[in-house]
């Protein structure tokens, strides 16, 4: 499968042995600070081809030298997908059609240059809507905290470079916040960004309609004396990482207060020595669950970051493409 995202694509390889799943990264681009995704294939339609090539090299890199690590015997491929998300979503016109074109290219050299050599089907491309995409990552979520035994979640938190997903209080939402807007503004005047950058996530999140019952309901589960259970995973786990919510690498998840959660990423967003996308990105979840829940009732939620996992000795990952996965092989023999 390859995750096209807005800020990094990555080549991921998945597992069905039995009923437990395993994920492997064998790649991703670019490796460090590069151009985002759009500028890339923006970049291959008006002649250089630099940053493509040298993404392709990554991929082909990681078929042909990581995934022999980790091929069990006697492994039968099935089609993957190769699935554009909140960048691509938002292109119009020529802009979109061109990058279509290369990532529709990307798909046949991998064919023509690696996969069909070792009988791997090429996968499909396809648009990830922003609500598919939210009922994907629920459904890893699902399959990660069933196989953990951990409390499951009223609803899903998901964010990335370009936009943020929610699932549950019975909504299923995407809606668009792309962090460079928020960090040009925080960059340019420190204090009026981060408010300016505030209310263009209040805004977007005020325009997604399914989302406009959730305080009311969490009042309720306070008032039933039931605690919220929330899971924040991808760009907001990192997030928590910047933070100290949490620290990277240790796999022992476990709900916590939040409370005490969005007041540490309060501290981030407004300390003036934080990066502005980082401070963007603390901003950004800040507003996203004061929204989600109603600030009255945020004492009586719980909250849990994740993003890798250790499930029955194998590795999982909660993204989108891990649940697109599950959606396809968990009922096939």
């Amino acid at each position: 499968m390859i995750d096209t995202g807005t800020g990094e694509m990555k080549l991921i390889a998945a597992f069905k042995q039995g009923r437990s799943v395993e994920l492997k990264e064998l790649g991703k681009w670019p490796a460090g600070k590069g151009p985002e995704t759009a500028e890339l294939f923006a970049g291959l339609a008006a002649g250089d081809s630099t940053q493509y090539e040298d993404m392709k090299e990554t991929f082909k890199k990681g078929l042909l030298e990581e995934l022999p690590k980790h091929e069990p015997a006697g492994c039968v491929w099935v089609p993957g997908i190769l699935g554009a998300t909140a960048w691509y979503r938002k292109l119009t016109g020529g802009a979109k059609a061109s990058s279509e074109s290369g990532l529709k290219r990307l798909l046949f050299e991998l064919n023509d240059e690696v996969l069909k050599e070792r009988n791997i089907p090429a996968p499909a491309f396809a648009e990830i809507e922003g609500q598919q995409e939210a009922i994907f990552e629920q459904k890893a979520v699902e399959y990660a905290v069933t196989m953990s035994d951990l409390e499951a979640p009223l609803a899903l938190v998901s964010a990335g470079s370009g936009s943020c997903q929610i699932v549950g209080f019975g909504a299923v939402a995407s809606f668009d916040a792309a962090l460079k807007e928020g960090e040009v503004a925080i960059n340019n005047d420190r204090a009026a960004g981060c408010e300016e950058w505030s209310q263009k996530v209040l805004d977007a999140f005020a325009k997604c309609d399914d989302l406009n019952g959730t305080q009311a309901l969490a009042a309720e589960y306070k008032g039933n004396g039931e605690k919220v259970h929330i899971v924040l995973i991808s760009g907001n786990y990192y997030t928590a990482v910047s933070a100290g919510i949490v620290a990277k690498g240790d796999m022992n998840y476990q709900y916590q207060d939040a409370t005490a959660v969005l007041a540490k990423l309060s501290s981030l967003g407004e300390n003036a020595s934080t990066d502005g996308k980082t401070a963007a990105a603390a901003i950004r979840l800040v507003k996203t669950l004061e929204q989600l829940v109603g600030t009255d009732s945020l004492d009586n939620v719980r909250c849990l970051f994740a993003r890798d996992w250790e499930l029955q000795g194998k590795g999982f990952r909660t993204t989108w493409t891990a649940g697109w996965w599950l959606t396809q092989v968990m009922n096939a023999p």
